[in-house]
């Protein structure tokens, strides 16, 4: 006589997808996820990331955390980059079970350290001439915003900003109430 024994098996709809949030900076992508519903049979949670510039698994993963984690930061990952997040349920003998979830984000571009203009104003009744120049490298310019706040009323002016090419050096604000 035997005696036969059934472990569970779990379907898909035993298994709830997680709901996924995601941030990022320029170099890491931040996953947050929670699910409602039945987790039983969920030993872990597998994390993968996949570089979609690429094509390629970020090297060093997928990784496995805890089933109570809930937050995983991706670390060392290329600026402007779009990147596909994976959070799979895992079981005790370590085989993927259903229910997971896939969302996309991007790493943020990189920020590009500029030197300040040197900026000389001048006014006339109601304009005022801005004259401005860059000492160092200005290779990451692409245009320039302008802008100009009435510091009686603490708004900007109407009809700005103004966007102009890098290569415009003199900008004239008219139209401005005399006085302020």
């Amino acid at each position: 006589m035997y005696l036969v024994f059934c472990v569970s098996a779990y379907a898909a709809s035993q298994l709830p997808a997680p709901t996924i949030a995601l941030s990022s900076t320029t170099n890491s992508i931040t996953a947050n996820w929670s699910w409602s519903g039945n987790s039983a049979g969920v030993s872990a949670i597998a994390l993968n990331i996949r570089d979609l510039n690429t094509g390629a698994i970020v090297s060093g993963y997928p990784v496995t955390v805890t089933k109570s984690t809930s937050s995983y930061t991706f670390n060392g990952l290329t600026p402007a980059h779009n990147h596909r997040i994976s959070v799979e349920y895992t079981a005790a003998n370590s085989n993927y079970l259903s229910g997971g979830a896939t969302k996309e984000i991007s790493t943020q571009p990189p920020v590009v350290q500029l030197p300040a203009p040197t900026i000389a104003l001048s006014s006339t009744t109601n304009s005022v001439i801005a004259n401005w120049s860059w000492s160092g490298d200005s290779a990451g310019v692409s245009a320039i915003e302008l802008n100009i706040r009435d510091l009686n009323t603490g708004a900007i002016v109407s009809g700005y900003p103004v966007t102009v090419t890098k290569s415009t050096s003199s900008y004239t604000f008219n139209g401005l109430t005399p006085a302020h």
